[in-house]
């Protein structure tokens, strides 16, 4: 990898890291339930354009032309950066839901799942982007 473009994905990774951070030390934190709920669900929102941002770009780089969250996703899961294709997929919905569709029902089922699955997900993506720049 050219120094510029390690440089960029190094920037691009520390940013992504910075807000899965930030999601987990949400779900950590203790605060009232509902505000937690709209903070939790807000910063899954950030995870989310920043995972299939920086997916893409990576794919980008290696020729692979995906400029849409399913597209990226999918090439994604070609290239060996994400597992788990039905938790992915269920992400997509969830956040495509969230967007377009909010009610308070569906939050707290979103918010179980950012808990229970997607944040898991979200550090395995950051796993494998470092293995990334250090191959």
């Amino acid at each position: 990898m050219e120094d510029d473009v390690r440089e960029v994905f190094m920037k691009k990774v520390d940013q992504y890291d910075r807000a899965v951070s930030r999601l987990e030390e949400a779900i950590a934190s203790d605060v009232d339930p509902k505000f937690k709920l709209d903070v939790v669900i807000h910063r899954f929102m950030f995870c989310y354009e920043l995972c299939w941002k920086l997916l893409k770009w990576k794919l980008n780089e290696q020729g692979l032309e995906a400029n849409t969250p399913k597209v990226v996703f999918r090439e994604a899961f070609a290239a060996g950066y994400l597992d788990r294709p039905y938790d992915w997929n269920k992400i997509v919905l969830d956040r495509n839901l969230i967007t377009h569709t909010y009610s308070e029902e569906n939050a707290f089922e979103i918010y179980d799942r950012i808990v229970g699955d997607y944040l898991a997900l979200f550090k395995a993506v950051s796993s494998k982007m470092k293995e990334q720049l250090f191959s």
